[in-house]
């Protein structure tokens, strides 16, 4: 079983009362190819598993059709369907959210490699 088992399913099961099997999302392909890079499109961060729905896309209206979804990682999503921001405002703030989970990566990395220097 690999990683997009779970989150094909999940997507299928959001999307049956939907699109009816009719949109490209139904496609395993499609669907994988989507989520090939396993890249945030906000912050390029690491994409994880959505535990609402298992599936790691941000819709930008309600319907879920292919055409209305990018791969998003958990936090972006949360950041994006509080209601603080629109599909719109996030592409704004994208330059910014990559910034700052490069900055993150980069404090964890100085932080492991401190302690190893102590251990």
């Amino acid at each position: 079983m690999n990683k997009h088992d779970f989150r094909w399913q999940a997507l299928r099961n959001s999307l049956f009362k939907q699109t009816h099997g009719s949109d490209p999302l139904w496609s395993r392909k499609y669907f994988e190819a989507i989520l090939a890079l396993d890249e945030c499109y906000w912050c390029l961060g690491e994409l994880t598993v959505n535990h609402d729905s298992g599936v790691p896309l941000d819709w930008m209206y309600g319907l879920r059709v292919a055409r209305n979804c990018v791969p998003a990682c958990r936090e972006c999503i949360d950041i994006r369907q509080s209601g603080r921001f629109t599909f719109g405002e996030m592409e704004l703030l994208r330059p910014g959210l990559v910034k700052i989970r490069k900055q993150r990566l980069a404090a964890q990395r100085a932080e492991e490699l401190t302690r190893q220097n102590y251990r």
